[in-house]
């Protein structure tokens, strides 16, 4: 062998030999997602989806809706979600939240977090063996998170809960007779503090008062077709009457947000619908007249066969 092809021989070895020990460019990252709940312990059951979109709740957390964030063992709620990312001194992790934000530490007493705070995106380099940060969302809609660690990256779905009932926005009739109709004719939106729909329970309740008034559900469910809780209201005495919307369990409201809309009033005009029959009649049977008078005058001064029909 040439002393020109030892020499590259012995270099391609030595390179080999430098290579041994370094860890693929794609290792795979290690990523574990725990929510504090209300017991202390953390919820890894159901908890985030890999390959598809998240169900509703499927991250146990719930939107600050007291504009806190908290990640607590005596909380009856938890609106961050823990991220630990396994590493080793000197990995460089970053983060991307879609749809939520992200804290490097959850709230305490001295450092009091609101949903003001938070960023969509995270990095930091390893000092020990993991590296930690917090999520929360204050949409329900679907939110996502992308990890990244060593040229590697993981990307979970989740969903927050909505909070309790804040405020409430009112679709109502101008006028009704003494009849409910076959579509609900009242449709409240119940939403949390940050604006998210409330579809459960029945957290409103719908009174009216006056011209012999009446609400078909006082306490109306939500209707997914129109897209609110739902419910009818009549009358069976002419005149006005009033028509009062309010959630049922008062709301505090939350210090660094808008105040709550829970209440919500109006006035209704009614008549009885054999009241409007009489008028409509009368006023069919003027038109008819008017007509016939008409006709008369026109048939007279023209031909026979261009006379018209009276009514």
């Amino acid at each position: 062998m040439s002393k020109k092809l030892i020499a590259v021989a012995a270099a391609a070895a030595l390179a080999l030999t430098g290579l041994v020990g370094i860890a693929p460019a794609n290792a795979a990252i290690t990523v574990t997602y725990k929510v504090a709940n209300n017991a202390g312990t953390d919820d890894t059951a159901n908890t985030y989806a890999t390959s598809a979109l998240a169900t509703a709740g499927s991250a146990a957390i719930d939107v600050p809706a007291n504009n806190t964030l908290e990640y607590t063992a005596t909380s009856a709620r938890s609106s961050l979600m823990k991220v630990t990312v396994t590493t080793v001194s000197g990995d460089a992790v970053t983060a991307t939240a879609t749809g939520a934000k992200i804290v490097d530490e959850a709230t305490d007493d001295d450092n009091d977090y609101t949903s003001a705070n938070g960023s969509t995106t995270f990095s930091k380099t390893a000092t020990t063996t993991s590296v930690e940060f917090y999520v929360f969302a204050t949409s329900t809609a679907n939110a996502s998170l992308a990890v990244s660690k060593g040229g590697n990256t993981e990307t979970v779905w989740f969903k927050s809960n909505a909070g309790s009932a804040y405020n409430v926005s009112v679709t109502a009739p101008k006028t009704v007779t003494d009849a409910y109709p076959t579509t609900k004719n009242v449709v409240v939106k119940v939403t949390d503090v940050f604006g998210n729909l409330i579809k459960t329970g029945t957290p409103v309740t719908v009174e009216v008062a006056g011209s012999g008034s009446a609400v078909e559900t006082a306490t109306p469910a939500y209707s997914s077709t129109l897209l609110g809780h739902a419910t009818s209201i009549k009358a069976a005495a002419a005149g006005n009457f009033g028509l009062s919307v309010k959630i049922t369990t008062a709301p505090d409201d939350v210090d660094g947000l808008a105040d709550a809309v829970d209440t919500y009033f109006t006035t209704v005009g009614s008549a009885d619908l054999a009241a409007q029959v009489t008028a409509l009649t009368a006023q069919v049977a003027a038109l008819t007249a008017d007509y016939n008078a008409l006709a008369k005058k026109y048939n007279k001064k023209v031909k026979k066969s261009k006379r018209v029909a009276l009514k």
